[in-house]
C-alpha cells in the first residue's frame, strides 16, 4: 500500500511538474533577499488596506515621489447602475476614507462584468514572491474586489514592467482614470458610444491575454 502511495504521488509530481524546493532561510537575519528586477503576480498588502465598502473594483496608485495618484473605484448602486468614480490620490499616501469624488461615469453591464472578471482573477493570483521587489521611486499600485464568500480582497505591484500582467493591469487601471475623467463620448454610432464599445472591446482583449497567461503558467512545469 505505501508502495502504491508513493508510486501515484510520483506520477502526480511528474504530470503536474510540481517539485518542492525549500526557502533556504539565514536564521542569523544576516542575508537580504535580493530583487529579481521583474514579477509576473500581485502581491500581498504591506500596508494598512484602502477603504472597504459595496465596490466591485477598486484601484489606487500611490507615486512616492513628484505628482498625483488616482483612485478609481466600481460599483453597482441602489437603482443598478455600475458607475465609475474616480478622484486624485495624493503622493506617499494610501486613502483611509472614502475620496471625495471628481468625476463619475455610469458604464454597461458588460463593461463592468469584463472589469469585475479581470480584478477578481488577478487578485485570486495573489502570493508572495521568493525575491525581493520594490524600492523607494516610484509608484505603489493597490488592486481591490469584493467577493460573496470570499470577503475583500487587495493585491498589489511596485512599478511593474510594462511587459508583464501587472503592468497590464496598472495600465488598465490609469486608463480607466482617464475614461472616468475624459471619456469623449462620440454618440454618432447607434446604441452605445463609440469609446465605450472600444473601452469594452479593450478590457475584453486584456481579460483574454490575462487568461492565456495563467493558463499557461499552469501547464508550465
Amino acid at each position: 500500500m505505501r508502495t502504491l502511495l508513493w508510486m501515484a504521488c510520483m506520477l502526480l509530481s511528474i504530470v503536474f511538474g510540481a517539485t518542492f524546493e525549500p526557502f533556504e532561510v539565514d536564521v542569523t537575519q544576516q542575508r537580504i533577499i535580493r530583487g529579481s528586477g521583474s514579477i509576473d503576480h500581485l502581491e500581498p498588502l504591506r500596508h494598512p488596506a484602502p477603504p472597504e465598502y459595496s465596490y466591485l473594483v477598486q484601484f489606487v496608485s500611490t507615486p512616492t515621489t513628484s505628482g498625483e495618484g488616482h483612485y478609481v473605484v466600481l460599483l453597482r448602486d441602489s437603482a443598478g447602475r455600475y458607475l465609475l468614480r474616480t478622484a486624485t490620490n495624493e503622493r506617499w499616501t494610501l486613502p483611509s476614507r472614502i475620496p471625495a469624488t471628481e468625476a463619475e461615469l455610469e458604464i454597461p453591464e458588460s463593461l463592468a462584468a469584463i472589469l469585475y472578471q479581470i480584478w477578481a482573477n488577478a487578485i485570486l493570483e495573489v502570493r508572495y514572491d521568493r525575491t525581493g521587489y520594490g524600492g523607494m521611486d516610484g509608484t505603489l499600485y493597490t488592486f481591490s474586489t469584493f467577493v460573496r464568500g470570499l470577503g475583500f480582497l487587495h493585491g498589489c505591484v511596485w512599478s511593474p514592467d510594462e511587459d508583464t500582467p501587472p503592468g497590464w493591469l496598472v495600465a488598465g487601471g490609469e486608463r480607466l482614470a482617464r475614461f472616468t475623467r475624459f471619456p469623449a463620448r462620440d454618440t454618432a454610432a447607434p446604441g452605445l458610444p463609440v469609446e465605450f464599445k472600444r473601452l469594452e472591446s479593450d478590457m475584453a482583449a486584456l481579460r483574454e491575454r490575462l487568461f492565456d497567461h495563467w493558463a499557461e503558467k499552469r501547464q508550465s512545469p
